[in-house]
């Protein structure tokens, strides 16, 4: 398949704790790929889980250890393409 419309994000990620009412700002890197890979991957045999924003699904790598790149990258190339 196609999987042409994938992109590196840098960003901030703001955590907030609802109880102090202050939030923790982090560097982070994420996969950018488009909404429609959202359902396929937490479905998927084993399960990546991202966050999806104004129509792109974020995967946020700094939640993945290294080990684990492998495996979300042949779960991201194992949903079908547009073609």
């Amino acid at each position: 398949g196609d999987h042409g419309d994938l992109h590196i994000l840098g960003y901030t990620v703001s955590l907030h704790d609802a109880l102090a009412f202050w939030g923790v700002e982090l560097d982070s890197w994420a996969l950018s790929l488009p909404e429609r890979y959202a359902g396929p991957l937490r479905t998927g045999e084993q399960p990546v889980l991202g966050r999806v924003v104004r129509g792109r699904l974020l995967l946020d790598l700094r939640c993945v250890p290294v080990e684990a790149d492998e495996a979300v990258r042949a779960a991201v190339l194992r949903v079908p393409g547009d073609d």
